[in-house]
């Protein structure tokens, strides 16, 4: 959640008004909980656009795991309510980015985006007001209510009123991916493929070393595999292509 504030008088004149409003906000997260967003049902018009979607998972999934990241887990309502009993006024950081900042000296420097400030704390004032407006409750802000009889439990794709096709009907294609469907008695579901382009260090001259490189190549294709495993049921059928090029030697 973001907030952007105009750097104008009436806008800074009410940055501690929009701080108290995020409390609020916060406060109402926290009194209703950790919930589930149902699916949304995709009408047949919207499923191509749904179909150019479900390859952005996809493409997280293998970033995180090439960068040997954590993903976030699925369902964890535990996590979730724990983090929301931890947004108190008293744990909050606020970081004030002025020009006249940059003449100060001993700063200590953010750890993540290397911002230099000063560590302050709130006053007894601020953190008083801040910790009545987290138990506010205000129409402003809420969420609708669950209704388990109508919320789908399985995302299951419709199938185009369109009759069968002869040509794969391109949905999106570049360097990267492509993704397509053919609509005839064999395929109900699109197709996916996933391009890769490996460029290795020349080793062309050590057999060793090319050895580990294919090596690496089919370990690489193996684990892309693994990772579109849980999207099988969006495609009927899943390939990897693999192009691989050495740098010459010298």
């Amino acid at each position: 959640m973001g907030v952007r504030i105009d750097l104008t008088q009436e806008g800074l004149d009410h940055v501690e008004d929009t701080v108290q409003l995020l409390f609020v906000y916060i406060g109402m997260l926290k009194r209703i909980g950790p919930r589930r967003a149902p699916p949304r049902r995709q009408s047949s018009s919207e499923e191509k656009t749904c179909m150019r979607q479900t390859v952005l998972p996809l493409v997280k999934e293998v970033h995180n795991r090439l960068l040997n990241c954590s993903t976030t887990e699925r369902d964890s309502s535990a996590s979730v309510k724990t983090v929301l009993e931890q947004l108190i006024p008293r744990n909050m950081i606020c970081f004030v980015v002025m020009k006249e900042n940059s003449d100060l000296e001993n700063l200590e420097r953010e750890q993540y985006y290397g911002i230099e400030y000063r560590r302050t704390k709130l006053d007894a004032a601020s953190l008083k007001r801040f910790g009545r407006a987290l138990r506010r409750k205000s129409e402003l802000f809420y969420l609708p209510e669950e209704d388990g009889k109508y919320s789908p439990r399985k995302l299951v794709l419709k199938t185009t009123k369109n009759g069968e096709i002869e040509k794969p009907h391109i949905l999106t294609s570049d360097q990267f991916k492509r993704i397509w469907y053919l609509k005839n008695r064999r395929a109900s579901r699109s197709f996916i493929e996933i391009h890769a382009n490996l460029t290795l260090p020349a080793v062309a001259s050590d057999s060793k070393s090319q050895v580990m490189a294919q090596l690496f190549a089919k370990c690489f294709e193996v684990e892309l595999f693994a990772f579109s495993s849980p999207y099988s049921n969006l495609f009927k059928y899943q390939s990897i292509s693999l192009s691989i090029k050495f740098l010459q030697d010298g």
